[in-house]
């Protein structure tokens, strides 16, 4: 594991086992935006720039944001969980004419 990925990869994971037990696991904004920069520039395995080209993503607790287009926005705990293809988990934290286009 590339110790680049090692904070998204623990934000991401804690995420994925506290949302379905109704759980906070509190992380702050900035450092969350730590990890959508590293996501987003990453390529593969989330390809995250290539799905969600022609999207602009906001995030509204701290200063991340990529593209253009449609606006996606919210904060950014939601916005790392799309970009890792938690899109499910993401959407409803998240608002723009750009929601509807994500990909299921």
């Amino acid at each position: 594991l590339d110790v680049r990925n090692s904070l998204f990869d623990l934000i991401v994971h804690s995420q994925d086992i506290a949302l379905p037990l109704g759980r906070d696991f509190g992380v702050r904004p900035a450092v969350t935006g730590r990890g959508l920069e590293r996501v987003w520039s990453m390529g593969f395995p989330f390809k995250a720039s290539q799905r969600l080209a022609g999207l602009a993503l906001v995030a509204n607790d701290t200063d991340w944001r990529v593209g253009e287009g449609p606006l996606v926005e919210g904060p950014a705990l939601p916005l790392l969980l799309l970009l890792t293809g938690r899109t499910a988990a993401a959407r409803p934290h998240l608002t723009g004419s750009g929601v509807d286009l994500l990909p299921r």
